[in-house]
């Protein structure tokens, strides 16, 4: 009798437990990375930038079901496409929307800049990302997810690289944080020029003592 009302208390204990539980905190997470289904026609070159676009050219034409993306995945893929590059939990991360994404690409130092360059991430007014392939005369190219025209995911395709003005209006460039980027001329004949003014200035400074 005794066993009975006891198992009687905590059947009652239980229900009110879920009775009272705060389901509303709790979150729901629809990410899907499919990194894994991705085309490995592509070699890395070790520039995780330049490797990010290789790796979207890569999947030119192939659809959403054979991505294996299972809702609209325009963040999904540049996210997969930077993973496949090599990058880590310290550069990239998956976001359960567009903006989400673009926030926790902020959170791990990706910096927004003014002029794009191929591997930098375009966000459109509309709720979209793409990669930027390459920046010809100023004007900035970029892959990424086309709707079709369906409205379905799963038909949802990877287009070829095209003009950025020919997919909306944009709101921001953003670089993330790739960890070997090349050291461009520029930068090394800013460093020439800066060594040559000191090795002048010390030259001068020993010749007058």
């Amino acid at each position: 009798m005794k066993k009975s009302l006891y198992l009687f208390i905590e059947f009652i204990m239980i229900l009110t437990l879920i009775a009272v539980m705060p389901w509303n905190l709790f979150n729901v997470s629809a990410i899907s990375c499919c990194k894994d289904y991705f085309n490995k026609n592509y070699t890395l070159s070790g520039n995780m930038a330049e490797d990010v676009v290789a790796i979207a050219k890569a999947q030119e034409g192939r659809i959403g079901v054979q991505l294996g993306y299972t809702e609209n995945w325009s963040d999904e893929f540049v996210a997969d496409c930077i993973e496949n590059a090599g990058a880590d939990s310290s550069i990239v991360a998956h976001g359960e929307t567009v903006s989400d994404f673009e926030s926790k690409m902020r959170e791990r130092n990706a910096k927004v800049v003014s002029f794009p360059q191929p591997g930098d991430l375009v966000f459109f007014t509309f709720n979209h990302v793409e990669i930027v392939s390459k920046v010809i005369d100023g004007v900035p190219y970029s892959i990424g997810v086309s709707n079709g025209n369906t409205g379905y995911y799963g038909t949802n395709y990877c287009r070829a690289e095209h003009k950025v003005s020919n997919t909306g209006s944009v709101r921001l460039y953003l670089r993330p944080n790739y960890k070997n980027e090349p050291i461009f001329i520029p930068t090394i004949i800013t460093l020439l020029y800066q060594f040559f003014c000191h090795f002048i200035r010390c030259y001068f400074y020993l010749w007058l003592v």
